[in-house]
């Protein structure tokens, strides 16, 4: 399943309904990428708990650096303040998002990620799928 473009706020709506997982949108969501503000990071004993932001909402992740040494070296070089794009899988049953994979992007990147986020709700709003219409 590729990962889907959402925004915080959507993500924090997600939910379980008939084994998949629905944002209020009705978007399945499994597997999605966003981007936020790193704004706490705080290490527990087994895993990491990471707080990010953007302009409508906060979500709360969590890393298990033992399992992934690619996360941890990427969450090492972000720092507090610093944007990061996520992406994660969802388990709506206690609302957890699990980092697979983190990255503090460059200018270009934020701005691929941004055009893909639009076009993704665009495409929403408008009903537009991706089959080709012969």
């Amino acid at each position: 399943m590729p990962y889907v473009f959402a925004a915080i706020k959507e993500v924090n709506t997600m939910q379980l309904r008939d084994m998949t997982v629905i944002s209020e949108l009705g978007r399945e969501i499994y597997a999605v990428r966003f981007i936020g503000k790193l704004e706490d990071i705080k290490k527990e004993s087994t895993k990491l708990v990471l707080t990010i932001s953007d302009d409508e909402a906060t979500i709360t992740t969590i890393a298990y650096p033992h399992i992934s040494r690619h996360v941890e070296k990427a969450i090492s070089n972000i720092k507090i303040g610093d944007k990061a794009i996520i992406f994660a899988h969802l388990e709506p049953t206690n609302k957890i998002c699990y980092i697979d994979i983190i990255k503090k992007p460059n200018e270009k990147e934020e701005l691929e990620f941004m055009a893909g986020l639009f076009l993704t709700y665009f495409k929403h709003a408008f009903n537009i799928n991706n089959k080709k219409q012969s």
